[in-house]
C-alpha cells in the first residue's frame, strides 16, 4: 500500500496538511512544506526531508512521464542532496531515495503508483492554487503532467 501526504510548513517549522492551511505561504516562489511518501510501512522521504513542495510536486509530476516513456525517473529534491528515484519492472514500481548516503525503498503495483500520485498530486495542486493562486499557470503545467 501507498501513501503520500502534502504538508506545508510555517513559519515557525510546524507542518500542517495542506488542506487545512489557511494563510497563504509568505513566499510563492519558495513555498517550503514536505511530501510524506510511505510504502508498505516504509517511510521514502517525510517531514525530515521537507524542501520546497510545490517543486517537489512538480518534480515527481514529471518523473510520472519520464517512468512511462523509460520505465525509470531519477532526481534531486529541489533545494537538498537527496535522491528520489523511480524504476518500473513486471508491473512494479521501485520508490526509493538516498538520505545521507541510507536508502529506503519500497515496491508498489504501477497501477497503484500511478493512480496515487496522479489523486494526491491533483488535490496537493488544487490546494497550492488555493493558497498561491499566482502560480496557478505552472502548477496547470504539472497538473498536466499528471493527466491519465
Amino acid at each position: 500500500m501507498m501513501t503520500i501526504r502534502t504538508f506545508l510548513r510555517s513559519g515557525d517549522g510546524v507542518f500542517q496538511p495542506v488542506g487545512q492551511c489557511q494563510v497563504p505561504p509568505p513566499d510563492p516562489d519558495y513555498i517550503e512544506g514536505a511530501l510524506e511518501i510511505t510504502i508498505d510501512g516504509v517511510e521514502i522521504i517525510g517531514k525530515p526531508e521537507w524542501d520546497y513542495v510545490d517543486q517537489l510536486w512538480a518534480y515527481l509530476a514529471t518523473m510520472v512521464g519520464q517512468l512511462r516513456a523509460s520505465g525509470e525517473a531519477t532526481t534531486y529534491l529541489p533545494d537538498q542532496p537527496i535522491e528520489l528515484s523511480l524504476t518500473a519492472s513486471d508491473g512494479l514500481v521501485r520508490v526509493a531515495s538516498l538520505v545521507g548516503g541510507q536508502v529506503r525503498a519500497g515496491l508498489v503495483d504501477e497501477v497503484e503508483f500511478l493512480a496515487t500520485v496522479r489523486a494526491e498530486g491533483r488535490a496537493a495542486f488544487t490546494e497550492l492554487t488555493r493558497l498561491a493562486a499566482v502560480n496557478a499557470a505552472s502548477y496547470r503545467l504539472s497538473l498536466a503532467d499528471l493527466a491519465d
